[in-house]
Formats: structure tokens, C-alpha cells, sequence
């Protein structure tokens, strides 16, 4: 196997422990103001007993905001690596700190591993626990993100991409519903009703994921 980074770490204060034989990687992030004068800055790094001359150039132009969404693939605080589980203030503590830093990295959209689960279906609505979507939502507008998110990681609770050749349904069954039809309609009927009244950014869904063919060409249907 090979030893690579997974996650950034700030450098602790302490200092970071070294092994005779293990890379260690350490990236540097400048934030450059934007009133900072055209040209070329440098300063010293140390490191243990060592110096370095680290040298930045800084250009007279300004990169343009992007017009089409830009952003990373399935994003997420690493709670299991940070123990959030637990504590859900701290959880979107760090979802504020990974949606600015995709924003200073020029992104303006992501795919939020956000949970938005149908509960239940009564009198053919949907009822749906938006609790974690609308706080994401205003965090996400508050932070300068305005384009089309992607939705392939959302937790809507039901299967948007049924590919068991046993339930051509989407697990419709559990809800009491019939069809994959009549369960997808319920969800997004109440999804955009409350998407409008609360101002939601628009959600790309993913209701496929590398296409099958199935032997059963109804499922297609």
C-alpha cells in the first residue's frame, strides 16, 4: 500500500511529529487580499533546523466568476475522522469552513451529503424532515454559493435509482405507495413546495448512476 494524504489538517501548534522513512506533506495556502499590488513577494519558511526562500507572484489580472456550476463530487465534513457524529454544532461549524474554503478555491456550487428523508406519505403527501437541508441552504447562500448544486449525495430516504431486479418499485411499498411513479411524484411535489417557500438553491437530482440494462425491459419503463 501507499501512505497519502486524505484529509488537510492544520499544522498543529505543538509541531508535527516526523519518522525516519514516511512523507510527511505540508501545503501552504495564502490568501492574497485583493488590494494586494501586482508583482513578486518572498519569504522564509522554516521547518525544524531548515530555511527555504518561498517566492509567490501575485498578477495584474482578476480570474472571472465561472457562469456554469463548478464544484466538488459528493461533499462532506469527515465526520468520522473528526468525531462530529455526536455533535451537530460542530458538524456545521466545519460544513461553514469547507463550503468558504471551496469558495476561496473558485468553486460555486457542490454536491451536498445533506439528508432530506421522506418520513411518510399521508393522504398521498409527502412528508419530509427538511430539517438539515434548510440549514444548509442559508449557509450556503450566506457564503456567496448562488448556482445549481448537485444532488447524486443527498439523502432524500427513498431510492432514486432502483436497480434491484426483484422491486421495480424504488421501495414504493414501504410508504404504502404502488409505483416508483407514484413515490417520486409524492417526494418532489412536497420538495418543491418547500424548495420555493424557503428560497432553496436549485437541486440537480441524480435519478441514475451508470445506466443498466436490465434483462427485464419493464424496468426501464
Amino acid at each position: 500500500y501507499t501512505i497519502e494524504p486524505k484529509y488537510l489538517d492544520k499544522y498543529p501548534a505543538e509541531g508535527l511529529p516526523l519518522k525516519q522513512g514516511v512523507t510527511r506533506s505540508i501545503w501552504l495556502i495564502v490568501q492574497t487580499p485583493k488590494d494586494a499590488a501586482a508583482g513578486a513577494y518572498k519569504r522564509q519558511v522554516t521547518l525544524g533546523n531548515e530555511t527555504m526562500e518561498m517566492s509567490l507572484t501575485v498578477w495584474p489580472i482578476k480570474l472571472s466568476e465561472s457562469q456554469i456550476p463548478m464544484g466538488m463530487f459528493i461533499t462532506t465534513p469527515p465526520g468520522n475522522y473528526l468525531g462530529l457524529e455526536t455533535n451537530k454544532e460542530a458538524y456545521w461549524k466545519v460544513w461553514a469552513q469547507v463550503l468558504k474554503d471551496a469558495r476561496e478555491h473558485g468553486m460555486n456550487s457542490v454536491d451536498p451529503a445533506v439528508s432530506m428523508p421522506l418520513q411518510r406519505v399521508e393522504n398521498g403527501k409527502a412528508v419530509i424532515d427538511f430539517t438539515d437541508m434548510d440549514r444548509f441552504m442559508e449557509l450556503a447562500k450566506s457564503l456567496g454559493y448562488e448556482k445549481e448544486l448537485m444532488g447524486y449525495a443527498t439523502n432524500t430516504g427513498i431510492n432514486l435509482r432502483p436497480q434491484a431486479l426483484n422491486d421495480k418499485t424504488g421501495g414504493a411499498g414501504a410508504f404504502g405507495l404502488k409505483s416508483y411513479a407514484e413515490l417520486v411524484k409524492a417526494y418532489f411535489d412536497a420538495y418543491s413546495a418547500h424548495a420555493k417557500q424557503k428560497g432553496y438553491l436549485p437541486i440537480c437530482f441524480a435519478s441514475d448512476d451508470e445506466y443498466l440494462v436490465h434483462a427485464d425491459s419493464t424496468i426501464e419503463q
